[in-house]
């Protein structure tokens, strides 16, 4: 029988483009052999969205300095979008 931890590479990579980001989390955490490819796909592309309290600016910057920080995170990266789409309350 064959682990998790001993398929190909070739293999695991395979598992992760067409899950969403919190289902990439949980795969990437299955065991050590796998968290270097999800955290590869977790980071390959990344999506700003300002938070609520934040303006877009400010979570533009807040990214940069995370990268920063983790130069092993940013040499991930191989595309960065911007989401401009802002969710407001209804006002009545």
């Amino acid at each position: 029988m064959v682990t998790a931890d001993r398929l190909p590479y070739d293999i695991v990579i395979q598992i992760f483009p067409p899950l969403q980001r919190r289902d990439i989390c949980a795969v990437a955490s299955v065991c050590r052999a796998w968290n270097a490819p999800g955290t590869a796909a977790l980071y390959s592309s990344l999506e700003l969205r300002p938070a609520l309290n934040m303006t877009g600016s400010d979570s533009t910057l807040k990214l940069c300095d995370s990268l920063s920080l983790r130069s092993d995170l940013a040499a991930l990266v191989r595309r960065i979008g911007k989401n401009l789409l802002m969710i407001g309350r209804a006002h009545h």
